[in-house]
């Protein structure tokens, strides 16, 4: 059993004055107070008996003084024989106290040792053992304070990771929204270079048009109207052929526009989905 700590100076100035009053008083309260912190000091886990080899280790330590000293010699055989004879393991062996006995071999003990020779007072030594098992219930206190917050933080941990986890898959989603909006970009900017390709070719059909409808008019100033009728007719037919070519652009024009509004609409949706998720979760 490892030695409990020594009180401090400012504690054993405390606790003198106590045991010296229980001491003038020939016992009493005061003694039998110290000797059941004693034993509370001994039984930290309150099994209601003490191993008499724990009782003299602690006596020892805060007495200050070696358990093979006379006094605690003395102390350790009236410790053991008591232990014995209440024990339930057979002879010999160190069954523990229980707390009357206890009592009874401690108080016996003090007395004698007040009646040998001028010595330290056992039972102002022995008070030390209220500081000592008084600094144990705070350790212990302190320890099961100590386990609840391990326990409270074990739980935040939980809570957090799963934060983390809840963050990681919205972010997942985010990105596969950015990819999304990405391709749908793509599709835009593709429509958009049909819908310039289509309106290019619409012009050089206009002009096309144009100039057979000049060639035409220019045609019928001609002597030879028959000739020019069949020619013109022949444009007429070319012209109207261009102008269905024209309407039939027109409307696939018309088509691919339409188109675009549609992407551009759904690309403006996607954005501000994911410009909402990146407010969400501060991305």
């Amino acid at each position: 059993m490892a030695e409990p700590p020594p009180p401090s100076p400012r504690s054993r100035s405390r606790s003198r004055p106590r045991a010296g009053a229980a001491g003038e008083g020939g016992g009493g309260a005061g003694l039998e107070f110290v000797i059941e912190r004693t034993f509370e000091a001994c039984d930290p886990h309150g099994t209601g008996r003490v191993p008499a080899a724990r009782v003299l280790q602690f006596v020892a330590a805060v007495t200050g003084r070696s358990a093979g000293e006379g006094r605690l010699r003395a102390l350790g055989a009236m410790l053991e024989a008591a232990g014995t004879g209440t024990g339930t393991t057979g002879s010999g062996s160190d069954a523990g106290l229980e707390r009357g006995a206890f009592h009874s071999v401690m108080g016996r003990w003090v007395r004698e040792c007040r009646r040998a020779p001028p010595s330290p007072e056992p039972l102002q030594l022995l008070s030390r053992a209220q500081l000592l098992a008084t600094h144990n219930r705070r350790l212990q206190r302190e320890a099961e304070a100590s386990e609840e917050q391990n326990s409270r933080l074990g739980e935040e941990l939980q809570e957090l990771r799963g934060q983390l986890r809840s963050t990681q898959q919205a972010l997942e989603r985010a990105r596969a929204a950015t990819e999304e909006l990405e391709d749908t970009k793509a599709v835009v900017k593709g429509l958009e270079e049909q819908n310039l390709e289509l309106r290019r070719r619409m012009r050089a059909l206009e002009k096309e048009q144009s100039s057979l409808r000049s060639h035409a008019d220019g045609l019928q100033e001609e002597a030879q109207l028959c000739r020019c009728s069949e020619l013109l007719l022949s444009h007429e037919a070319t012209a109207a052929q261009a102008g269905q070519r024209v309407a039939e652009l027109t409307t696939a024009l018309e088509e691919y526009e339409t188109a675009v509004r549609e992407q551009r609409l759904e690309a403006a949706q996607l954005q501000h989905q994911l410009n909402q998720l990146q407010e969400t979760w501060g991305l």
